[in-house]
Formats: C-alpha cells, structure tokens, sequence
C-alpha cells in the first residue's frame, strides 16, 4: 500500500512540473452535526481528523488544493421535558388507537466517521523570508460512515389513547403501555 502511494505522488510529481505542496494536517475541536430544534438543546461534541493535502500552483501566488481527510465526529441531543410524542396506530383487535411518548431526561450521543475530498482555491505570499500568509476559499465533499446513536431517558411513560371509547390506557405492560425507568437503547 505505501509503495502504490508513493508511486501515486511520484507521478503526480513527473506530470504537473510545477510548483506544487503536499501537506499533511491533524486537527480537532468541537465537530459534528449542528441541530436546531425548538424541542431541545443540540451541542456539538469533540472531533477530529487526519488528511492529506495537494496543492498545485498554476501562478506564483494561486493554486488549487485538493486532497483526503478521515475525521471522527460527535454531538449530543437533550430533548426537553414535558415534550410528547403521538402515532397513530392499530392494536391487536383491528382498533385505531394514538399511542403516546411522555419523555423524561431524554439525551442522545451520536456519532460518526466520515472522508471527506476538499477542494480549495488557494492564494499565498511572502511578507519575508520566513514569513508569509495564505487564505482558501472551497468546500468540502463528505461521505459519511452510518451514525452510531446511544439513547437514554430517566423515564418513558407510554400510554394509549382510544378516542372512540374516549379511554387511555397507561397501566398494561405486556401491550407497550406503563412507565420504563432508565430507558436505554442503541441504533445506527
């Protein structure tokens, strides 16, 4: 594998001729999926990542970047309490019934690997010597990996409402109805 890579760069090397860079970078700090939601409070959690970068310079100050990076990324999600949650649903005996989600303490840890190819517009000058600055403009490419998803909650109360019969029912265990302390699930 290193000697396919190192073939790879030698001839991008032959090829191109001019004024080129190859970088290396690691980075990290708060990384993930940013949520809005009027139901709860998303935070992005620590991330990070490794790559590599080409740059070729068509001029003396502009190039074009592109390369490969793996990153990790993560992020929590705190559903606020007194939310609830119905569907529509039919039991056992063909009757249309809602079925409702009271959660409490509810938090999801997600996470996920993704690669991503970034391709940038370049510029870079020289202030001195052995000094000088550059600025990018580009995006990035993302294929991400499935998402690895830990739920919680300190409490689920799970009832079912039957508006034909003006009933909910909250006290049947063995049908999905009753309350479920310290919830707790996974899921991709």
């Amino acid at each position: 594998m290193k000697i396919k890579i190192f073939t790879c760069l030698f001839l991008i090397f032959i090829l191109f001729g001019h004024a080129q860079e190859i970088s290396i970078k690691i980075e990290g700090g708060a990384s993930g999926i940013s949520y809005d939601s009027a139901m709860g409070n998303g935070t992005l959690g620590f991330g990070g990542g490794v790559g590599i970068n080409y740059t070729y310079y068509f001029t003396k100050h502009w190039g074009v970047q592109t390369g490969i990076e793996a990153r990790y990324n993560s992020n929590s999600f705190t559903l606020d309490n007194n939310q609830q949650f119905t569907s529509n649903e039919i039991d056992n005996e063909s009757s249309a019934f809602q079925y409702i989600v009271n959660p409490d303490e509810y938090v999801e840890d997600q996470h996920f690997y993704s690669f991503n190819i970034p391709v940038m517009l370049h510029y870079q000058s020289s202030i001195s010597n052995k000094t000088g600055f550059y600025f990018g403009f580009g995006g990035k490419v993302m294929f991400s990996t499935k998402q690895q998803v830990n739920a919680s909650a300190d409490k689920l109360a799970l009832s079912g409402y039957y508006p034909d019969l003006n009933l909910e029912i909250d006290d049947l265990p063995e049908y999905g109805f009753g309350t479920v302390n310290n919830w707790s699930d996974d899921a991709e």
